[in-house]
């Protein structure tokens, strides 16, 4: 568990900062992650503070259950559930710790954000389907706090391909006020995000994406640090993954000026080979690990509560430009928590005014 300043320096009679809890499932299913982040600010104005960050290991057996499931060999449709109910009790036990550590704000956490890797599949005919695998009504009756959850769902009603509906959350912790940046988030899958500097909603229509697999094999040696034996492998991994970032950025569009830092996610970045193999192909701009940024862990978990926040403030939170979705969208769906919780989230509601917008995005 990580106590961070933001938690430490807390004063309840004069603290204004909105409190969400995020909760994050890896892509691969191995940990569950989780942030208390406070939040001055509404909508894409907003400025997450993360306060704590705790990581747990996911239990073999649903580990496996996922795996099963996302290779098509389960035995019955109803594992879905099966899974969702035991990520749930996982999630929930998780929730109760942070309490604990956080205890002097709790009574301020408005909502849970949730955010898992999913089930996905295209069918022949080119039709996307998305199941969550976050059972959101049991972890609010687990914890009693309202639950918001499945985020790629309206994306992909939209006829979207629900994968990038992180990327503007993760702006919104990450952006610098002056310099560009770009964020790497390093994995068998490399994720990379191109940040514009400054605020403002009209800057979120330049953040780029880009997923690339650098032989995919090498990249989950690296990631399970299953180093013996394998140096050249390894030194070609880290060559892979630095010509990808490089031809990615070199593909920016004129008018974007290049990223000034690059800032990584991955225990793999603290390995010095890699970090020489960005340095020699990129020596104009500053490496940074996300540890050395904000928060060692839990990013994912924080981006989940700036979701959560968004769907509060009913600011539209996918990107059609990266997504391919017909219109921008409020994402997410809630489950109910127990009264109290959710009278006080039904009376921040009431209070919170939806950004205007154009009559085209609002059809």
């Amino acid at each position: 568990m990580q106590e961070l300043s933001t938690l430490r320096h807390f004063r309840a009679e004069t603290d204004r900062r909105r409190w969400l809890l995020g909760l994050a499932v890896t892509q691969d299913c191995r940990r569950l992650e989780s942030a208390l982040v406070a939040f001055e600010g509404q909508g894409l104005d907003c400025r997450p503070q993360p306060a704590a960050v705790h990581t747990v290991d996911v239990p073999r057996d649903i580990r496996a259950l996922f795996l099963r499931l996302t290779r098509g060999r389960h035995r019955h449709a109803a594992e879905i559930g099966v899974l969702a109910t035991r990520l749930a009790e996982l999630q929930a036990s998780v929730v109760a710790e942070m309490a604990a550590v956080a205890s002097r704000v709790w009574d301020r956490v408005l909502v849970v954000g949730v955010v898992d890797p999913g089930l996905w599949h295209r069918a022949p005919d080119g039709l996307l389907g998305y199941q969550s695998i976050c059972d959101g009504a049991a972890v609010a009756e687990l914890c009693g706090l309202s639950v918001i959850d499945a985020f790629p769902a309206r994306d992909v009603a939209q006829n979207g391909d629900g994968q990038w509906t992180t990327a503007l959350p993760l702006w919104l912790m990450l952006r610098h006020p002056r310099h560009t940046r770009a964020s790497v988030s390093l994995g068998e899958v490399v994720q990379l995000l191109y940040l514009p500097a400054g605020d403002g909603a009209i800057l979120s229509e330049r953040i780029l994406a880009w997923q690339f697999s650098c032989r995919a094999t090498m990249c989950s040696l690296i990631a399970e640090g299953q180093f013996s034996g394998r140096a050249a492998r390894r030194t070609e991994a880290h060559a892979s993954i630095a010509d990808a970032i490089v031809k990615s950025l070199e593909r920016l569009p004129g008018s974007f000026p290049a990223p000034k830092q690059l800032l990584f996610a991955g225990e793999e970045f603290r390995n010095s080979a890699l970090r020489a193999a960005c340095v020699e192909r990129m020596p104009g701009i500053t490496l940074i690990e996300h540890a050395e940024h904000a928060i060692s862990e839990g990013l994912l978990a924080a981006a989940a509560a700036s979701l959560a926040l968004l769907h509060i403030d009913q600011t539209p939170a996918n990107l059609p430009h990266l997504s391919g979705a017909r219109a921008p969208r409020v994402l997410g769906r809630i489950h109910c928590g127990s009264p109290h919780r959710w009278q006080r989230l039904v009376r921040e509601w009431a209070q919170q005014k939806p950004a205007v917008v154009t009559l085209r995005a609002a059809i």
